[in-house]
């Protein structure tokens, strides 16, 4: 899905700001709940993620620079997701450390100074 796609769907002109795009989505999320209308909500989500996600944030700040040095704007794609088994190690080492820190907290300066 393209911007201009993702802005039609969200009934929005072309220079819309993410104030915008944050009051339609919540407009358009009211009006097409999920439980009565699942695919035309699942149609504005994937318009609102296309809009607010970081991907697409960088392509609209950068595209000026691209148009200007004649880029292909493929060589500036990047898929953001993380892949399941480092997150997992991620998470992993956060609980050792949080851990480490509970349970062996190191003396602060003050209390050191105090019980000399």
């Amino acid at each position: 899905m393209t911007r201009e796609e993702a802005l039609h769907n969200l009934n929005l002109p072309p220079d819309a700001g993410p104030e915008a795009v944050e009051k339609a989505y919540q407009r358009l999320a009211r009006r097409y709940p999920p439980e009565f209308h699942p695919d035309k909500f699942r149609t504005i989500d994937e318009s609102y993620r296309q809009l607010t996600s970081l991907p697409a944030m960088i392509e609209k700040l950068l595209a000026p620079v691209i148009e200007d040095s004649k880029l292909d704007p493929a060589l500036l794609a990047f898929d953001p997701l993380v892949p399941e088994a480092n997150l997992e190690d991620a998470l992993c080492e956060i609980r050792t450390a949080a851990l480490a820190e509970a349970l062996w907290k190191q003396s602060s300066p003050d209390r050191a100074s105090k019980s000399k």
